[in-house]
């Protein structure tokens, strides 16, 4: 099953960094999945290190640059994820990963 792993991130550089290598290390074969990531207008080093990431990714990744919003978890923002996503696709969030 193809999925799309999404989240959205707001001056959070190391944890994104984290998770990125976290999906990238795992077993799930890269041809199956796709990474959408929601930068919320970060004003750290975060967007430049997405970036990065995506020139080099093992597997097709979307960033997304929105200007910032002081709820920047809000629906809105998980639907511009979903909407990003592959339409073949099944989307999940790093959290739904994580718990297993």
């Amino acid at each position: 099953m193809k999925v799309t792993v999404y989240t959205i991130t707001y001056n959070q550089c190391e944890i994104v960094t984290r998770t990125i290598l976290g999906l990238f290390d795992q077993d799930y074969p890269s041809d199956q999945y796709e990474l959408v990531i929601l930068n919320d207008g970060s004003d750290d080093d975060t967007l430049a290190t997405l970036q990065a990431f995506a020139q080099k990714s093992p597997v097709p990744m979307l960033v997304l640059d929105c200007a910032h919003e002081a709820d920047y978890l809000s629906a809105k923002r998980w639907n511009q994820c979903i909407a990003a996503a592959s339409p073949t696709s099944h989307p999940v969030s790093p959290a739904a990963i994580l718990t297993y």
